[in-house]
Protein backbone atom coordinates (compact mmCIF):
# COMPACT_ATOMS: atom_id res chain seq x y z
CA UNK A 1 0.00 0.00 0.00
CA UNK A 2 1.30 3.43 -1.00
CA UNK A 3 0.04 5.15 2.28
CA UNK A 4 2.60 2.57 4.48
CA UNK A 5 4.93 3.08 1.90
CA UNK A 6 4.98 7.03 2.30
CA UNK A 7 4.87 6.97 6.53
CA UNK A 8 7.39 4.21 6.73
CA UNK A 9 9.87 6.69 4.40
CA UNK A 10 8.81 9.83 6.87
CA UNK A 11 9.60 7.77 9.86
CA UNK A 12 12.90 6.84 8.27
CA UNK A 13 13.96 10.49 8.17
CA UNK A 14 12.87 10.13 11.51
CA UNK A 15 14.79 7.39 12.78
CA UNK A 16 18.02 8.67 10.79
CA UNK A 17 17.97 11.34 13.26
CA UNK A 18 18.66 9.21 15.78
CA UNK A 19 21.02 6.44 14.90
CA UNK A 20 23.71 5.98 17.49
CA UNK A 21 22.17 8.24 19.94
CA UNK A 22 19.60 7.90 23.35
CA UNK A 23 16.55 9.15 22.44
CA UNK A 24 13.64 11.55 24.73
CA UNK A 25 10.21 11.69 23.71
CA UNK A 26 9.16 15.62 24.28
CA UNK A 27 5.18 16.05 24.78
CA UNK A 28 2.76 13.42 25.43
CA UNK A 29 -0.29 14.25 24.16
CA UNK A 30 -2.04 12.34 21.97
CA UNK A 31 0.12 13.13 18.79
CA UNK A 32 3.59 12.01 21.51
CA UNK A 33 1.43 8.38 22.19
CA UNK A 34 0.74 7.98 18.74
CA UNK A 35 4.68 7.94 17.84
CA UNK A 36 5.88 6.24 20.95
CA UNK A 37 3.54 3.48 19.44
CA UNK A 38 4.12 3.42 16.35
CA UNK A 39 8.20 3.63 17.60
CA UNK A 40 7.83 0.81 19.52
CA UNK A 41 5.51 -1.43 17.49
CA UNK A 42 6.20 -0.57 14.03
CA UNK A 43 9.35 0.14 14.11
CA UNK A 44 10.84 -1.69 17.23
CA UNK A 45 12.76 1.54 18.63
CA UNK A 46 12.21 2.30 22.43
CA UNK A 47 12.81 6.13 23.87
CA UNK A 48 14.72 6.35 27.08
CA UNK A 49 12.18 8.56 28.35
CA UNK A 50 9.11 10.50 27.84
CA UNK A 51 9.41 14.39 29.39
CA UNK A 52 6.20 16.45 29.24
CA UNK A 53 6.27 19.82 31.56
CA UNK A 54 2.24 19.30 32.47
CA UNK A 55 1.32 15.31 32.31
CA UNK A 56 1.02 13.49 35.29
CA UNK A 57 -0.23 9.79 34.19
CA UNK A 58 -0.49 6.77 36.73
CA UNK A 59 1.61 4.26 35.74
CA UNK A 60 3.89 6.21 33.10
CA UNK A 61 7.03 7.97 34.09
CA UNK A 62 7.10 11.16 32.83
CA UNK A 63 10.36 13.62 33.53
CA UNK A 64 9.97 17.55 33.21
CA UNK A 65 12.54 19.04 31.37
CA UNK A 66 14.87 19.78 34.09
CA UNK A 67 15.69 16.38 34.06
CA UNK A 68 18.21 17.46 30.95
CA UNK A 69 20.61 18.85 33.35
CA UNK A 70 21.43 15.30 34.32
CA UNK A 71 21.92 13.97 30.14
CA UNK A 72 24.35 14.69 27.83
CA UNK A 73 23.37 16.48 25.11
CA UNK A 74 25.83 15.16 23.07
CA UNK A 75 24.81 11.58 22.74
CA UNK A 76 20.91 12.52 23.07
CA UNK A 77 18.12 13.61 20.67
CA UNK A 78 15.16 15.29 21.43
CA UNK A 79 12.17 14.43 19.34
CA UNK A 80 8.99 16.76 20.04
CA UNK A 81 5.38 16.08 19.96
CA UNK A 82 4.09 18.95 19.72
CA UNK A 83 4.26 22.11 17.28
CA UNK A 84 7.50 24.68 17.32
CA UNK A 85 4.66 27.35 17.99
CA UNK A 86 4.03 25.94 20.89
CA UNK A 87 7.63 26.01 22.55
CA UNK A 88 7.88 29.65 24.70
CA UNK A 89 11.00 31.60 24.42
CA UNK A 90 11.84 30.42 28.02
CA UNK A 91 11.40 26.88 26.70
CA UNK A 92 13.81 27.48 23.71
CA UNK A 93 15.99 28.88 26.14
CA UNK A 94 16.25 26.16 28.48
CA UNK A 95 16.55 23.75 25.68
CA UNK A 96 19.42 25.93 24.62
CA UNK A 97 21.12 26.05 27.70
CA UNK A 98 20.89 22.55 28.46
CA UNK A 99 22.82 21.97 24.96
CA UNK A 100 19.76 21.46 22.23
CA UNK A 101 19.35 22.92 18.96
CA UNK A 102 16.79 22.65 16.20
CA UNK A 103 18.05 20.53 13.81
CA UNK A 104 20.94 19.15 15.43
CA UNK A 105 19.53 17.39 18.09
CA UNK A 106 15.92 18.43 18.34
CA UNK A 107 13.38 17.82 16.00
CA UNK A 108 10.35 18.70 15.57
CA UNK A 109 7.85 15.73 14.53
CA UNK A 110 5.32 17.69 13.13
CA UNK A 111 7.44 19.51 10.31
CA UNK A 112 8.91 16.13 9.56
CA UNK A 113 5.35 13.75 8.95
CA UNK A 114 2.24 16.02 9.36
CA UNK A 115 1.19 19.24 11.14
CA UNK A 116 -1.60 18.16 12.36
CA UNK A 117 -2.07 15.51 15.53
CA UNK A 118 -0.42 12.67 14.47
CA UNK A 119 -2.03 9.78 13.82
CA UNK A 120 -2.56 6.74 11.29
CA UNK A 121 -6.16 8.64 10.19
CA UNK A 122 -5.09 12.11 9.77
CA UNK A 123 -1.60 11.18 8.30
CA UNK A 124 -4.11 9.50 5.39
CA UNK A 125 -6.52 12.92 5.31
CA UNK A 126 -3.01 14.69 5.15
CA UNK A 127 -1.29 13.13 2.65
CA UNK A 128 -4.44 11.60 0.66
CA UNK A 129 -6.93 13.56 0.57
CA UNK A 130 -9.34 11.18 2.68
CA UNK A 131 -12.90 11.22 4.90
CA UNK A 132 -12.36 9.64 7.94
CA UNK A 133 -12.04 11.10 11.40
CA UNK A 134 -15.62 13.24 11.56
CA UNK A 135 -17.82 11.43 12.93
CA UNK A 136 -21.40 10.70 11.52
CA UNK A 137 -24.55 10.82 13.86
CA UNK A 138 -27.40 8.51 13.25
CA UNK A 139 -29.57 11.67 12.96
CA UNK A 140 -27.34 12.72 9.47
CA UNK A 141 -27.92 8.82 8.05
CA UNK A 142 -29.71 8.68 4.91
CA UNK A 143 -32.08 6.00 5.71
CA UNK A 144 -33.64 4.75 8.75
CA UNK A 145 -32.90 2.05 11.09
CA UNK A 146 -33.61 2.15 15.16
CA UNK A 147 -30.76 -0.14 15.43
CA UNK A 148 -27.91 1.88 13.87
CA UNK A 149 -25.08 3.49 15.62
CA UNK A 150 -23.03 6.17 14.92
CA UNK A 151 -20.35 6.38 12.02
CA UNK A 152 -16.90 6.80 13.72
CA UNK A 153 -13.41 5.28 13.35
CA UNK A 154 -12.39 2.20 14.62
CA UNK A 155 -9.31 3.14 17.50
CA UNK A 156 -6.40 2.78 14.86
CA UNK A 157 -4.26 1.71 17.30
CA UNK A 158 -5.68 -1.18 18.94
CA UNK A 159 -7.09 -2.22 15.20
CA UNK A 160 -3.76 -2.06 13.82
CA UNK A 161 -1.60 -4.47 16.77
CA UNK A 162 -4.99 -6.78 16.20
CA UNK A 163 -4.47 -7.39 12.37
CA UNK A 164 -0.57 -8.01 13.47
CA UNK A 165 -1.82 -10.93 16.19
CA UNK A 166 -1.71 -14.31 14.49
CA UNK A 167 -5.64 -16.08 14.12
CA UNK A 168 -7.24 -12.77 14.42
CA UNK A 169 -8.22 -11.94 10.59
CA UNK A 170 -7.89 -15.19 9.00
CA UNK A 171 -8.65 -15.06 5.12
CA UNK A 172 -11.01 -13.03 3.10
CA UNK A 173 -12.71 -10.34 5.68
CA UNK A 174 -15.72 -8.27 5.48
CA UNK A 175 -16.02 -5.15 8.03
CA UNK A 176 -20.54 -4.95 8.63
CA UNK A 177 -21.50 -1.77 8.81
CA UNK A 178 -17.67 -0.14 7.35
CA UNK A 179 -18.73 3.31 7.29
CA UNK A 180 -16.43 5.26 5.44
CA UNK A 181 -13.93 2.64 5.31
CA UNK A 182 -11.53 3.67 8.41
CA UNK A 183 -11.19 0.10 9.75
CA UNK A 184 -10.66 -1.17 5.81
CA UNK A 185 -8.09 1.62 5.64
CA UNK A 186 -5.99 0.69 8.76
CA UNK A 187 -6.22 -3.57 7.93
CA UNK A 188 -4.72 -2.64 4.79
CA UNK A 189 -2.14 -0.64 5.72
CA UNK A 190 -1.26 -3.50 8.38
CA UNK A 191 -1.20 -5.82 5.53
CA UNK A 192 -4.61 -8.36 5.46
CA UNK A 193 -4.52 -8.38 2.00
CA UNK A 194 -8.60 -9.41 1.03
CA UNK A 195 -11.00 -6.90 2.76
CA UNK A 196 -14.53 -5.37 2.05
CA UNK A 197 -17.25 -4.13 3.42
CA UNK A 198 -20.97 -3.47 3.59
CA UNK A 199 -22.48 -0.20 4.44
CA UNK A 200 -26.51 0.58 4.11
CA UNK A 201 -26.02 4.10 3.56
CA UNK A 202 -25.39 5.37 0.72
CA UNK A 203 -23.67 8.78 1.29
CA UNK A 204 -21.01 6.60 3.53
CA UNK A 205 -20.65 3.90 1.24
CA UNK A 206 -19.65 6.67 -1.56
CA UNK A 207 -17.33 8.10 0.93
CA UNK A 208 -15.77 4.65 1.82
CA UNK A 209 -15.83 4.11 -2.32
CA UNK A 210 -13.54 7.49 -2.39
CA UNK A 211 -11.85 7.21 0.28
CA UNK A 212 -10.24 3.12 -1.72
CA UNK A 213 -9.88 5.24 -4.82
CA UNK A 214 -7.64 7.68 -3.20
CA UNK A 215 -5.30 5.41 -1.54
CA UNK A 216 -4.97 3.54 -4.33
CA UNK A 217 -7.09 0.18 -3.05
CA UNK A 218 -9.10 -0.73 -6.16
CA UNK A 219 -9.38 -4.12 -5.47
CA UNK A 220 -11.83 -3.76 -2.43
CA UNK A 221 -15.31 -3.66 -2.46
CA UNK A 222 -17.64 -1.28 -0.89
CA UNK A 223 -21.13 -3.14 -1.45
CA UNK A 224 -24.26 -0.34 -0.50
CA UNK A 225 -27.06 -3.03 0.91
CA UNK A 226 -28.93 -3.42 4.00
CA UNK A 227 -26.69 -6.16 6.01
CA UNK A 228 -29.36 -8.18 6.61
CA UNK A 229 -30.24 -9.04 2.95
CA UNK A 230 -26.11 -9.26 2.29
CA UNK A 231 -26.53 -13.33 2.16
CA UNK A 232 -24.98 -15.25 -0.78
CA UNK A 233 -21.82 -13.40 -0.92
CA UNK A 234 -21.26 -13.97 2.55
CA UNK A 235 -20.02 -17.42 1.40
CA UNK A 236 -17.05 -15.59 0.30
CA UNK A 237 -15.62 -14.74 3.59
CA UNK A 238 -14.07 -16.08 6.44
CA UNK A 239 -13.90 -13.39 9.03
CA UNK A 240 -16.42 -11.18 9.55
CA UNK A 241 -15.45 -7.90 11.76
CA UNK A 242 -18.24 -5.48 13.36
CA UNK A 243 -17.34 -2.23 15.76
CA UNK A 244 -20.62 -2.10 17.05
CA UNK A 245 -22.28 -0.84 13.92
CA UNK A 246 -26.07 -2.35 14.62
CA UNK A 247 -27.70 -3.94 17.37
CA UNK A 248 -31.36 -5.16 18.38
CA UNK A 249 -33.11 -6.95 15.38
CA UNK A 250 -30.82 -6.37 12.50
CA UNK A 251 -27.75 -7.58 14.62
CA UNK A 252 -29.52 -11.21 15.59
CA UNK A 253 -30.36 -11.22 11.66
CA UNK A 254 -26.91 -10.99 10.54
CA UNK A 255 -25.29 -13.59 13.07
CA UNK A 256 -28.25 -15.76 11.61
CA UNK A 257 -27.32 -15.02 8.40
CA UNK A 258 -23.63 -16.06 8.81
CA UNK A 259 -24.83 -19.48 10.51
CA UNK A 260 -27.15 -20.26 7.64
CA UNK A 261 -24.03 -19.29 5.22
CA UNK A 262 -21.80 -21.75 7.00
CA UNK A 263 -24.22 -24.54 7.05
CA UNK A 264 -23.71 -23.82 3.03
CA UNK A 265 -20.52 -24.05 2.88
CA UNK A 266 -18.97 -25.73 5.87
CA UNK A 267 -15.73 -23.56 6.42
CA UNK A 268 -13.51 -22.45 9.69
CA UNK A 269 -15.22 -18.67 10.20
CA UNK A 270 -14.25 -15.77 12.94
CA UNK A 271 -16.73 -13.47 14.35
CA UNK A 272 -14.11 -10.24 15.48
CA UNK A 273 -16.64 -7.88 18.07
CA UNK A 274 -15.75 -4.40 18.82
CA UNK A 275 -17.81 -3.16 21.23
CA UNK A 276 -19.89 -6.29 22.09
CA UNK A 277 -23.29 -4.93 23.45
CA UNK A 278 -24.59 -7.86 21.91
CA UNK A 279 -22.28 -10.44 22.97
CA UNK A 280 -24.85 -13.26 23.85
CA UNK A 281 -26.83 -13.17 20.67
CA UNK A 282 -23.57 -14.14 19.08
CA UNK A 283 -23.61 -17.55 21.12
CA UNK A 284 -27.45 -17.93 21.06
CA UNK A 285 -27.15 -20.27 18.30
CA UNK A 286 -24.73 -22.45 19.03
CA UNK A 287 -22.49 -22.67 16.51
CA UNK A 288 -19.55 -19.49 17.89
CA UNK A 289 -18.06 -20.01 20.92
CA UNK A 290 -15.60 -16.85 22.46
CA UNK A 291 -12.46 -17.92 22.13
CA UNK A 292 -10.16 -14.76 22.72
CA UNK A 293 -11.03 -11.45 24.40
CA UNK A 294 -8.35 -8.64 23.55
CA UNK A 295 -8.02 -5.62 25.65
CA UNK A 296 -7.96 -2.21 23.60
CA UNK A 297 -8.65 1.50 23.77
CA UNK A 298 -12.14 0.61 22.17
CA UNK A 299 -15.08 2.09 24.34
CA UNK A 300 -15.36 -1.06 26.04
CA UNK A 301 -11.89 -2.08 26.09
CA UNK A 302 -12.50 -5.65 24.97
CA UNK A 303 -12.79 -6.99 21.96
CA UNK A 304 -13.99 -10.55 21.47
CA UNK A 305 -13.45 -13.13 19.09
CA UNK A 306 -15.49 -16.13 17.98
CA UNK A 307 -15.25 -19.53 16.26
CA UNK A 308 -17.35 -21.68 15.25
CA UNK A 309 -17.65 -25.15 16.64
Amino acid sequence: MNAIENLNKKMENVISKCIGKQVILYGYGESGKFIEWLCGRVFGKQFMMIMDDNKVIPGISIQRKIILDYIDSESTVILVSFRKELMTENDVSQMTSFGYEEGKNLFFLKEMIIPETLGLYSFLEHEYGTDFLKRVDQSEFDYESQDATACGASRERSLFDMCRIPGIFNGKVLDFGCGKGSAIAIMKMAGIKEVDGVEQSHMLAEIARNNMKKLGENMVAIFNEDATEFTDLLDMYDTFYFYDPFRGETFRKVIKNIEDSIRRKNRNVTIVYANPWMHREVEAGDMFRLTKQISTEFFLNIVNVYENK
